[in-house]
């Protein structure tokens, strides 16, 4: 929205401003019709005329006053007029190339965590292990929700796949199947069940969908980041302050709550090492056996947890 569209759209901002406008017109007026006059006339009364550095002082001082108070009065008709967002920097426009710092930027704080999107590669990779060192080094409890596509909807797994290659950016050497985009989602769950083995004071809650966005989305508990699948364009992000912060925060956990929900890790999973019994029983226990079949298995789940991409700069 233009400054003319902004002024148009508040009533109350358009009085502000005209209000300014006419004050300074007044504070000019008084400076130049009365009080120079008046400080003249008051030395040709008294005998007394000011020397031309005395005069130059007094118009200088009188300039510098006139130029504060509508500074004073611009910066007010600003504040009026310009939405709190765009003031505060509560939403910004990363650059493709700092995208990664951004998202690294709160995870050595944060308490909670939301994501939703589809392979969930960033969030396995780099989110998971980060989180789980935390709550067992520091031992505070923190939160992860995810919201993904449920990959035993053959149907939804094809059309994602199809949907990652006819978007696929300029220089992206992968490859998208549906086993493919399968086993990326299982890895994921499976890599979360494993990370909360390792700490009681990680918990993972996970929700599946029958659709996937065409955003991902990853909050903090001080910003929120929304990229796209071309890892050099640039991205969203939200403070905490913004209005948009609370809202991808309830859709996420609204995702959940009307999806399928994983059940929670077990005792027996504790400290666990992964490898392809553990993936086995891990995806017996959130109901997901049956999505392995041939190009699907505890291999190929094992090689996308242990190869991880440098997804950002």
């Amino acid at each position: 929205m233009d400054i003319k569209q902004r002024i148009l759209a508040s009533s109350c901002a358009t009085r502000w401003f005209l209000f300014g406008l006419v004050l300074i017109g007044i504070l000019s007026l008084i400076s130049s019709e009365w009080l120079v006059p008046s400080i003249a006339s008051a030395d040709e009364q008294s005998g007394r005329y000011l020397s031309i550095w005395a005069r130059l002082a007094t118009t200088t001082g009188l300039v510098v006053f006139e130029v504060a108070m509508t500074t004073f009065l611009l910066a007010v008709a600003y504040l009026l007029l310009t939405p709190r967002d765009d003031r505060s920097g509560d939403v910004s426009v990363i650059e493709g190339s700092d995208v990664g710092r951004s998202l690294h930027e709160h995870l050595r704080t944060t308490e909670s965590y939301w994501f939703k999107g589809r392979s969930a590669r960033w969030v396995r990779d780099v989110v998971f292990p980060i989180l789980s060192n935390r709550a067992s080094t520091d031992q505070i409890r923190i939160n992860l929700f995810m919201a993904l596509p449920d990959p035993s909807n053959v149907k939804l797994m094809k059309e994602y796949a199809d949907y990652r290659e006819s978007i696929a950016y300029k220089g992206s050497k992968d490859t998208w199947t549906q086993e493919i985009v399968t086993t990326h989602i299982l890895a994921a769950i499976v890599s979360a069940y494993h990370n909360a083995s390792k700490s009681n004071f990680l918990n993972v809650c996970i929700g599946l969908s029958d659709w996937f966005p065409a955003y991902r989305v990853d909050i903090t508990d001080g910003s929120a980041v929304m990229t796209v699948e071309d890892k050099n364009a640039p991205a969203m992000r939200y403070t905490r302050t913004s209005s948009f912060y609370s809202t991808f925060r309830a859709d996420v956990e609204h995702t959940i709550e009307m999806g399928t929900k994983l059940p929670k890790p077990v005792s027996s999973f504790r400290n666990r090492e992964l490898d392809a019994t553990f993936v086995n029983e891990i995806l017996a226990h959130a109901g997901l056996s049956g999505t392995l079949n041939g190009a699907v298995n505890e291999e190929s789940i094992l090689k996308k947890i242990n190869n991880s991409g440098q997804l950002y700069g």
